[in-house]
């Protein structure tokens, strides 16, 4: 009796503007997935060492074209003064940024071989964009210091749709749940995105993204925070890190980022109103689900334009769309052993 083929290897990555998340290790007998993210920061490596080896960075060393980066959780301590710009434009996928950044997360995968890469974009790039991933993500990948990677097939999927399927993962599949119409909401660093789906078939016409993330709180922070000190302040990443974490510091001081938090969002009605405006009051909506890095800055906005529906937060949002992402590539990968068995 011929032997059943090994189960493909299946990982996943969301390369958001703002984080960088990808599937670590996973199980797909026990549907344990273990998730790991760095900053969406890609600075050049420098071309000195003033530590010379008695400390290291968490980075990992990667190139494109003729320049090496440094990407992962310590790329923070390679910033200037301002920080690095980030890339903030719809051709994101075409820079040697996003490059490095996915070079950066196969390379923390720890695998050789990866059979099935699932990655994500934005609602409205999908379509534009979604061959040129494919192209740069398939095939094999060499970096400065290690081992390289070599990814055999690439499947990219709209990024809010990872949310879904991270959710239905969690509930117990049956004919009405398939039936239902989810609006999924993901707000991420720069754009905010929204997909209606019956079931796990999409609604195009009632899905799109706008630009309108959560740099833009960030940005109205900083605007704040330096007309509160008489000076310019555009440091997002410090901002960034202070929201997450509850410890912000100015000049060497404690500072309360949250008496600025009500003008700042503000900024994200905008936003909220197109979302509004494409899916109209929701009458045959049965459940609103927000995910993603942003979800709880958005939660109070999408309450108030969608006052009769329960609006969720999935589990962990931040890593909802790479978790899905993961079962995706499973079920891809059960289709491919079936036909080889």
């Amino acid at each position: 009796m011929a032997q059943a083929p090994s189960f493909p290897i299946v990982r996943s990555s969301d390369i958001g503007y703002g984080f960088t998340k990808y599937v670590v290790d996973a199980d797909h007998r026990t549907g344990r997935i273990d998730c790991s993210a760095f900053q969406s920061l890609a600075p050049a490596a420098p071309r000195v060492e003033l530590t010379q080896g008695l400390s290291a960075r968490h980075t990992t060393r990667v190139q494109v074209r003729d320049t090496i980066y440094e990407v992962g959780p310590d790329a923070d301590i390679l910033l200037g003064r301002h920080g690095v710009q980030r890339v903030l434009h719809d051709d994101y996928v075409g820079t040697d940024q996003y490059h490095a950044l996915l070079l950066g997360s196969l390379a923390q995968m720890g695998q050789s071989v990866i059979d099935y890469l699932i990655l994500g974009l934005p609602v409205r790039l999908l379509e534009k964009k979604a061959e040129c991933l494919r192209e740069l993500a398939t095939g094999t990948h060499t970096f400065p210091d290690g081992p390289s990677v070599q990814v055999q097939r690439v499947e990219v999927l709209a990024q809010p749709i990872g949310g879904l399927l991270d959710h239905l993962s969690r509930e117990q599949r049956n004919a009405t749940t398939l039936e239902r119409t989810f609006l999924l909401i993901d707000p991420g660093y720069y754009t905010l995105d929204w997909v209606v789906a019956r079931g796990l078939t999409t609604r195009p016409e009632l899905s799109s993204s706008v630009p309108c993330g959560v740099s833009v709180l960030l940005q109205s922070l900083a605007e704040a925070v330096g007309v509160a000190n008489g000076a310019v302040y555009d440091n997002l990443t410090a901002l960034d890190r202070g929201l997450r974490t509850g410890e912000f510091r100015y000049a060497g001081r404690e500072y309360d980022l949250t008496q600025h938090l009500p003008a700042a969002l503000d900024r994200l009605r905008a936003g909220v109103q197109q979302l509004h405006n494409s899916v109209g009051k929701g009458d045959d909506i049965d459940a609103v689900y927000l995910m993603g890095g942003g979800a709880r800055f958005f939660e109070p906005l999408v309450r108030e334009v969608l006052p009769d529906h329960r609006v969720l937060i999935v589990d962990d949002p931040s890593f909802s769309n790479v978790r899905g992402f993961q079962h995706a590539g499973w079920v891809l990968a059960s289709q491919q052993r079936m036909r080889a068995a």
